[in-house]
Parts: structure tokens; C-alpha cells; sequence
């Protein structure tokens, strides 16, 4: 029996567009096993993946467990909760998905022998964000994903009792497969799988894909104005617009004039680098594609937070990389866009408060994506969304995108 709970909710989140390249035949990753509960041999061992074939947006790997005999498991599209000893999540997810991946994943196949019979499972994930995740094989920049299963007794008379795990994945673009599985037991008393486990990346051998820079725009003329609207996804009612118009263009050097719903005209200057700013709302570097080489999946440099909330109670970081490129619409119309994604943490700054509690509550993230036109010249979409935290240093929850525009 193969079951799937519909999760209702769909906040755009992580991106397939601009995905890794499909593994080749003979890629392989070696994983250490640790299973704390294993009574029946040693509690740690080794797992081989070797990919044997790849066809048609499917491929099919072999599992060898510390040598012995391998068995074989074929992945396609969609998201999936596999049977196989350290029973995994959709290994090749960031790699299949032709389409950008939600907040909250949707659909998700059971395909677990042990939720069928006298036990019944249910099942949700959610994107977590990024985080830099180390296993033996090294340290990476990865997308975490956490698996919520539950189950409990199809029957009176079943023998299950119910229970449930938290299993969290995390996928680094550059291994073309998940890095790292941690799986723990949440309650109950005998669960149906094994519910406490890590699966830990220890070396691999992949085919390195080639890396694909995006063209740089043609840079802005003196004139070029573009308008932006920002509203709040919980408040869609609340806007406020936002004129842009370049005021001086060098090499080095982007001048432009800024004024929030017709308040004072502010000048902004813009030059290599990337950094959070504040107009109108905390946003990314607008011209980024004019000064730095942006390559698919790479990762950007230092970003600076220069938001005044960031300056006094607040201690703010960032990091960020290139998803790829995608079509965007707009109320200005449909691009062909350019994908940042930048996730930006903060805590509370040295003396801050005294209070434990309240220290807490200071740290936080939010992901901010952004899309750059390579047509119109400058960014022409940003998304907003707080991840963590109850106090916040800037606006974390918002939505800019342009509404109209002229260049030369």
C-alpha cells in the first residue's frame, strides 16, 4: 500500500531551476551508518550508492551495505519515503525536480513496506532553509529539509502502538545527492522502522558538471527609472510604492535617486560588492549582475548588512548563491530572471539585555530571494520570509516587485 498526505499550504521556496547535472554511471558516495539501537552487529557501518543507469529523468543506483549483497532502487520525480535499510528521502530530489520546491513539500509517496499492514503512517516535510552542515567528507552549504512521519494502528488488534520521528536531509548542490540524514524517534515505544539513525557522507567520486556563468546586462543609462510595489503577504492591502531612477553610471559606480511613497528623494550609490540595504525595506544589492561574475550554483562573497537595525542591538550575517535562472512575472510583465538566494541570521549584540529569555527571542533568520532582469537591467522581484525568531531587527515578511518601468 503506498499512502500520500496533501499538505495545503504553498510558500515559494527553494528552486529546482538551475538544478546540478544529473549524476553518470559509476558515481559513487560512500556513507557512514550509525545506528545506536542495533543490537544484531556493530553500530557503525558502511553504505556504498553507485549510480548503474540514468535515463529519462530516472536513475537507478545500487546500495551495498559493508560489502554484502547490493540491492537495487530506482528514483524519479517526486518526493519519496524509502523502504531500504536507514530507510531515506528522495536522495536525488535537487536533481529530478524540474520546478521550484515549496516551502511545504506536497504529496508525499510512502514507499515503506512497514507502513502497510497492521500499521498506518503519515507523513509532511518542509524546506528549512540553508545551512552549513560537516560530515567525514567534508563541510558544504546545504538545503535542509525536515520529514515529519507519524504512525499509528490500523487495527484494534494490530500490535503497533503509535509513535512518531523527525528525519532531517540535507542536500549540497556540488554532491548531485543528499549529504546527510539524521533520523530520531520522536515517541512511542516500537516503531515499525528504524526510527534512530544517521546516514553521514564519507568521500565520494562524482562527475564534475561544467560551470555555467551568467552574461553580465548591459549597464543602466542615465534615466532609467523603474516603479516597485511593496506589500505584506499578511496585510496584502498595506502597499507602498517605490520610484528608482539612475542619476550617474560609471565602471564603478551606480548613482541613482530613491523615494518611498512619495517621501524625500534619497541617492543611493551602488558598486561591486554584496550588501542588504535598506529602501523602503531590506533589500540585496539591485544592481549585483553589473559588477559580479555570477556563476549557476555558486555560492556570492561577504555580504554586508548595512540595515540600521543591525548597527545597535542586533549582530547580523548573511550568506547567499546563485540558483539559476528562471522565468518571473510580475506586474510589469514576464522575464526571463536570474535567482539569488540569500539567507541572512542575526542574534543579540554584547549587552543587549541581561534577560535569557529574551536573548532567545533576539535570534532569528529570514530567506530573501531576489530576481535580476538581465533585459531591464536591475532586480526586478523581491521575496521576503522570516524563518526563526520573535524579535526581529528589520521588516523580515514582505513582497517588492516592479510595476512599471522605462530604459533606454
Amino acid at each position: 500500500m503506498r499512502r500520500a498526505l496533501a499538505v495545503a499550504a504553498l510558500i515559494t521556496a527553494l528552486p529546482a531551476a538551475g538544478q546540478p547535472p544529473m549524476p553518470q554511471v559509476g558515481d559513487r558516495w560512500t556513507y557512514r551508518l550509525t545506528e545506536p539501537d542495533r543490537r544484531d552487529g556493530p553500530a557503525e557501518r558502511s553504505y556504498v550508492v553507485t549510480v548503474g543507469a540514468v535515463a529519462r529523468g530516472e536513475i537507478l543506483d545500487q546500495v551495498s551495505i559493508d560489502g554484502g549483497t547490493s540491492f537495487a532502487t530506482r528514483h524519479a520525480r517526486g518526493t519519496r519515503l524509502l523502504a531500504p535499510v536507514a530507510g531515506v528521502f528522495s536522495p536525488y530530489l535537487m536533481v529530478l525536480e524540474s520546478r521550484p520546491l515549496p516551502v511545504v513539500l506536497r504529496a508525499i509517496e510512502i514507499a515503506d513496506p512497514a507502513c502497510t499492514g497492521p500499521a498506518l503512517c503519515e507523513v509532511s516535510a518542509r524546506v528549512a532553509g540553508w545551512e552549513s552542515v560537516s560530515v567525514p567528507a567534508g563541510t558544504f552549504t546545504a538545503t535542509k529539509i525536515v520529514i515529519e512521519q507519524s504512525w499509528r494502528p490500523a487495527f484494534a488488534t494490530s500490535g503497533v502502538s503509535a509513535g512518531a520521528r523527525v528525519l532531517t536531509v540535507w542536500y549540497a548542490p556540488e554532491m548531485q545527492r543528499a549529504i546527510k540524514y539524521s533520523s530520531r524517534l520522536a515517541f512511542g515505544d516500537s516503531p515499525p522502522m528504524e526510527a534512530n539513525f544517521d546516514l553521514e557522507l564519507a568521500s565520494y567520486r562524482v562527475a564534475p558538471g561544467p560551470a555555467r556563468v551568467i552574461a553580465a546586462p548591459q549597464p543602466p543609462q542615465v534615466g532609467d527609472n523603474w516603479t516597485y510595489r511593496i506589500t505584506d503577504p499578511k496585510q496584502p492591502q498595506a502597499r507602498r510604492a517605490v520610484f528608482v531612477q539612475v542619476a550617474s553610471v560609471s565602471p564603478a559606480l551606480i548613482v541613482e535617486h530613491v523615494s518611498v511613497e512619495g517621501g524625500f528623494t534619497m541617492p543611493w550609490r551602488h558598486a561591486r560588492g554584496g550588501r542588504l540595504i535598506a529602501q523602503g525595506v531590506s533589500i540585496f544589492s539591485p544592481y549585483l549582475p553589473q559588477f559580479e561574475k555570477l556563476v549557476v550554483g555558486g555560492e556570492l562573497g561577504y555580504i554586508e548588512s548595512t540595515d540600521p537595525g543591525c548597527r545597535s542591538l542586533f549582530v547580523c550575517t548573511a550568506k547567499g548563491a546563485v540558483v539559476g535562472e528562471e522565468t518571473v512575472e510580475v506586474a510589469a510583465g514576464r522575464f526571463t530572471a536570474t535567482k539569488v538566494m540569500v539567507q541572512q541570521s542575526w542574534r543579540a549584540a554584547a549587552g543587549a539585555s541581561k534577560d535569557q529569555k529574551e536573548l532567545a527571542r533576539m535570534h532569528g533568520a529570514r530567506t530573501l530571494t531576489v530576481w535580476y532582469s538581465r533585459e531591464l537591467k536591475r532586480a526586478v522581484k523581491y521575496q521576503s520570509r522570516l524563518i526563526s525568531g520573535e524579535r526581529v531587527p528589520l521588516e523580515a515578511d514582505f513582497d517588492l516587485e516592479l510595476t512599471a518601468y522605462q530604459v533606454k
